[in-house]
């Protein structure tokens, strides 16, 4: 014989299994993500142009992957995790998955007044409020001045051979565009096609 120690659970489980079952699909989540569809094709788009752009001229595709970004980032995808957080029952593990990592690095690549980006909520992102350096002893600057350093002479830096300054906060500037832009595009793709 079962005791309620061994069955309640189970049943309560199976309960909460069919009402989020339920709850799914009266409240259809899936119908707030194609309403995303096209933004999350913009957004893989811009961010394919931007990482090639980055490929030569980093320093030039910076800004405009905050500009591309930064929106994201102030709207964040919190009201649409929740959504599918709520009537979640492992069906919809992989589009959390998707849209949590894509929230993420909304943030960690967003708008910081101490960091890279240092815009406020809906204010354009310029050259100007971008600021790399803060590595290998280079003082944080924005990017025009890291701009006006191009031509200035090479030498060993930091284990670097044949560098500038110019030339670390580019390397700087590429990894960090590629570290979000690649993981970024390949999680709006997994959303765009659920």
């Amino acid at each position: 014989m079962y005791n309620n120690f061994s069955i309640n659970p189970v049943l309560g489980e199976l309960r909460m299994n069919l009402w989020k079952r339920g709850m799914a699909l009266a409240t259809r989540p899936k119908a707030k993500l194609i309403a995303l569809r096209s933004e999350f094709q913009k957004l893989e788009a811009d961010l394919r142009i931007v990482v090639r752009l980055a490929e030569s001229d980093p320093l030039s595709a910076i800004t405009p992957f905050f500009t591309v970004t930064s929106p994201w980032h102030d709207r964040r995808l919190t009201d649409v995790v929740k959504v599918f957080s709520d009537v979640n029952d492992g069906q919809y593990a992989e589009i959390l998955g998707a849209l949590t990592v894509l929230d993420t690095h909304f943030v960690r690549a967003g708008r910081d007044l101490c960091g890279m980006n240092r815009t406020h909520p809906g204010e354009p992102v310029t050259p100007t409020k971008v600021f790399l350096g803060n590595i290998y002893g280079l003082f944080t600057l924005p990017v025009p001045r890291w701009k006006s350093g191009k031509d200035e002479p090479r030498s060993s830096w930091a284990g670097l051979h044949h560098v500038n300054a110019y030339d670390v906060v580019s390397l700087q500037a590429k990894g960090f565009i590629e570290s979000h832009a690649v993981p970024m595009i390949h999680h709006a793709r997994e959303l765009i096609a659920a």
